[in-house]
């Protein structure tokens, strides 16, 4: 007497939404989003607009994020992604003809920081650009690099490896 028993409906559309909802979780497109591109050769210090960057859609999270600033912080060859080091601001970049030397830094410098190199011998300020920083930690002192002028450059190289100077961080 199996043909007098009710139909089972609720089991078949429980079993009919899961088999769906299992099909729709394995065939839906994966999310995407848009990326900067690089579309033709971006030099160091050149303005980021319409004209040499594309917007490309790739997978979401494949891709860092570049990070702020308007200007190409680096040379970016045609073709390539924008990173997070790849983007700088205007004022925060090393002018081109001067010199980068390795120092001990001060807590919470960052790059593009404008600092202050005491030269204790000889009783002089240099002003300066922290041009990178190696210490994740914004409380440690750690190492980094800093760029200065070349008139002042083997002066200020001397005094460093003397262990004869003090950087000062500005504020703002």
């Amino acid at each position: 007497m199996l043909w007098l028993q009710p139909i089972p409906w609720a089991r078949w559309l429980a079993a009919t939404a899961i088999a769906a909802i299992a099909l729709w979780v394995e065939l839906a497109p994966d999310p995407a989003t848009e990326h900067a591109f690089a579309s033709v050769d971006i030099a160091r210090g050149e303005a980021l607009t319409a004209a040499n960057i594309e917007l490309r859609e790739v997978p979401a999270g494949l891709l860092a994020p570049p990070g702020p600033g308007s200007v190409a912080g680096r040379d970016i060859p045609a073709g390539a992604p924008l990173g997070p080091g790849d983007t700088a601001h205007p004022e925060t970049l090393v002018p081109e003809d001067w010199w980068v030397l390795a120092t001990e830094l001060p807590p919470g410098a960052r790059q593009g920081d404008r600092v202050l190199i005491v030269l204790l011998d000889a009783g002089e300020t240099v002003a300066g650009v922290v041009a990178s920083t190696e210490a994740d930690d914004p409380f440690a002192v750690g190492l980094g690099a800093i760029a200065v002028p070349p008139e002042l450059a083997p002066e200020v190289a001397h005094a460093t490896a003397a262990g004869r100077t003090v950087v000062l961080v500005g504020a703002g």
